[in-house]
């Protein structure tokens, strides 16, 4: 379950594990369009707004979101799919990545 704040987005993503997005501002709600739509290695609960303007997530809905990650066909498919962007994380970081090559071309502009 995340906020889908960008580092725990990434952690996640890097760790291969589906996630329960929980969004509420800022660029959580773009970040949880990837997760669900783009990446399809999450799902986005449905909040409650209250009339004071809080926002919260119900224990049944998180229950259910729960449910549908670990005991369903969607859920299985979440999964899959999260396990393939660890794959692709991991041959990022390795020398010759693109992110290995990122940081690398980036130390360099910093550096001279």
């Amino acid at each position: 379950m995340t906020h889908c704040g960008w580092n725990s987005t990434l952690e996640a993503l890097s760790a291969g594990v589906p996630l329960l997005g929980c969004d509420l501002r800022f660029d959580q709600p773009a970040n949880c369009k990837l997760i669900v739509e783009v990446w399809k290695m999450g799902i986005k609960l449905r909040r409650t707004q209250h009339g004071d303007g809080d926002v919260t997530f119900e224990w049944d809905e998180i229950e259910r979101c729960v449910r549908r990650v670990i005991c369903s066909d969607e859920g299985a498919e979440l999964r899959k799919n999260a396990v393939q962007w660890k794959e692709s994380a991991k041959k990022a970081k390795i020398e010759g990545g693109s992110s290995h090559s990122n940081v690398n071309r980036f130390v360099k502009e910093v550096t001279n």
